[in-house]
């Protein structure tokens, strides 16, 4: 029974989900780059006299600065390594919000409606 629970936990689960690792793995290492490619477009830039925010984006609205908690606790904590990736996240757009209201009693049968 211990050696099914062993093979169990550490070989069919682990090879089970390894493809899901490596795409993730795959997508943080594009998102490394990427953060680190608009890094140095941003040092260039301020070293050209361009107005940018030193995250790579040309000043504008973002919705994450007045809707992320962690956006304004990167604010708060600018000193850390980390502030800056959470910095450079960018949106128009607020959230979706999977939270709605649905009115159901038009699904309901007429007839039913008056009891």
């Amino acid at each position: 029974v211990s050696t099914l629970s062993m093979l169990t936990t550490h070989v069919v689960i682990p090879s089970l989900v390894m493809g899901d690792v490596r795409k993730l793995k795959s997508k943080i290492v594009e998102q490394i780059n990427d953060f680190q490619k608009k890094l140095h477009k941003a040092h260039d830039d301020s070293q050209n006299g361009l107005d940018s925010d030193g995250n790579g984006h040309a000043n504008g609205f973002n919705a994450a600065k007045y809707l992320y908690v962690s956006h304004r606790l990167a604010s708060k904590y600018s000193h850390l390594k980390v502030a800056k990736v959470v910095q450079s996240y960018r949106t128009v757009w607020p959230r979706q919000s999977y939270q709605h209201e649905v009115n159901e009693t038009k699904s309901y049968v007429g007839s039913l409606l008056g009891v």
